[in-house]
């Protein structure tokens, strides 16, 4: 049976280890910028609530991360870590939670994905503006067959190159 409060552990553990992970995105550039963003849902297998959000795909992470607010969301508490996070060649140590048995899937399907270990940040660095909307598509005559659905939503998951059928290209 499932507890009514989905919490990760209910008591707070530290690590003496310091993860490593790698995240790529910058925050630099062109506000312009479309970048690959896309609209899902996301739940744990140890409850039933569901929370819709915008993914940001970064295949130059190593890691997958989610914000602080969506693991609030979700009704979790994760274990306690502290992880190197390294970006643009410089390093630090930042305090984050980890969470593990989460699945995500598109907006518009069941075909949840098993998340490997995901560790919690204050926000995903990357702007609302860089979300694709329908009309950036008219763009590229090659994907007129695609349709994008809008979600009044911030950015609460970045995938990483950690989850393969996350980025695989589709048909």
């Amino acid at each position: 049976s499932k507890s009514s409060s989905c919490d990760e552990n209910k008591s707070r553990m530290s690590t003496d280890s310091v993860d490593h992970e790698t995240c790529g995105y910058t925050g630099a550039g062109n506000s312009e910028c479309i970048l690959a963003k896309v609209p899902v849902k996301i739940k744990s297998k140890k409850c039933d609530k569901v929370v819709k959000t915008y993914a940001f795909i970064d295949p130059g992470s190593s890691a997958t991360f989610c914000t602080e607010a969506l693991m609030r969301d979700l009704n979790l508490k994760g274990r306690k870590t502290e992880i190197l996070l390294h970006t643009m060649g410089q390093e630090k140590p930042v305090h984050s939670n980890i969470l593990s048995d989460l699945e995500i899937c598109g907006l518009e399907c069941e075909d949840y994905i098993d998340l490997p270990r995901v560790f919690t940040q204050k926000e995903i660095p990357v702007k609302q503006e860089n979300i694709p909307q329908q009309k950036d598509l008219e763009k590229w005559p090659y994907l007129d067959q695609v349709k994008l659905p809008h979600l009044k939503a911030e950015i609460g998951v970045l995938i990483g190159a950690n989850v393969h059928k996350a980025i695989e290209p589709w048909q």
